[in-house]
């Protein structure tokens, strides 16, 4: 039968138990906003931009350019419409008095020219 490394064991139960306690007091500390004095470094600190962000950015950039360079193409212009409605169309016009009775105005070809 084998002896039990009791220090061996002891050793790393004390490992655990620091760690486990040194999380809970950071948590604590992090819960109250209460600086801890042996705080180190529990926040990711990293600021700015890497390459990758500006890889990113320089494709968004030139993407855009591109598609406005292939707004700002000139179209080539629209051929002229002929309508086909004739020249001299003919509508009948109907005049009224404030009271809404018709006024009664002859048609040109049946009136006398005053001239």
């Amino acid at each position: 039968m084998s002896e039990i490394d009791k220090p061996g064991l002891y050793g790393k139960f004390q490992k655990a138990n620091d760690w486990q306690n040194n999380l809970s007091r950071k948590l604590a500390h992090k819960s109250l906003d209460i600086a801890d004095d042996m705080d180190v470094n529990v926040q990711n600190t990293k600021s700015g931009i890497g390459w990758r962000e500006l890889a990113v950015a320089a494709v968004t950039g030139l993407a855009a350019f591109g598609m406005w360079q292939y707004s700002q193409q000139p179209t080539p212009p629209a051929e002229p419409v002929e309508h086909a409605s004739p020249v001299d169309s003919e509508y009948e016009v109907r005049f009224y008095d404030a009271d809404g009775n018709p006024i009664d105005v002859p048609h040109i070809s049946t009136r006398k020219d005053d001239a």
